[in-house]
């Protein structure tokens, strides 16, 4: 889904570079961690299950959301 040295955007309109994946998770040029499955992608680790936060990042839109 997310791929390294891609630039995607989070809901609150940030550019985030993803700079590494590890197993199903991605961490963007800001530091943050977040999921790359399908049924969260995107979703900052930790934060609450409907996508609210606005770090999250927007799905490229090929994904889709299960759930």
């Amino acid at each position: 889904m997310f791929e390294v040295g891609r630039t995607y955007k989070t809901q609150s309109g940030s550019d985030v570079k993803i700079v590494i994946r590890s197993g199903d998770t991605v961490s963007g040029s800001d530091g943050i961690w977040r999921y790359d499955r399908p049924q969260d992608a995107g979703r900052v680790t930790g934060s609450a299950f409907d996508m609210s936060h606005p770090f999250n990042l927007i799905p490229p839109s090929n994904v889709q959301i299960e759930g």
